[in-house]
């Protein structure tokens, strides 16, 4: 069971990193345009929350006995 433990620590790095990325692109105030759509502070903060939610969440996982 330590590969399924490494794995949820894996991805648990894996989102907490793209959540810092978006956390410092929304200190920094780094605008963000995809296809002509500019995504505003609210999906900034959402895209922040969620990932950073699952880092959490996938780290607790791979702590249980």
């Amino acid at each position: 069971m330590q590969s399924q433990k490494a794995g949820l620590r894996v991805a648990g790095v894996v989102f907490g990193l793209v959540g810092l990325a978006h956390l410092l692109r929304l200190i920094a105030g780094i605008p963000m345009t995809i296809g002509g759509f500019a995504f505003s502070t609210p999906f900034t903060v959402a895209a922040f929350l969620v990932p950073g939610c699952l880092s959490i969440w996938l780290w607790m996982l791979s702590l249980k006995k």
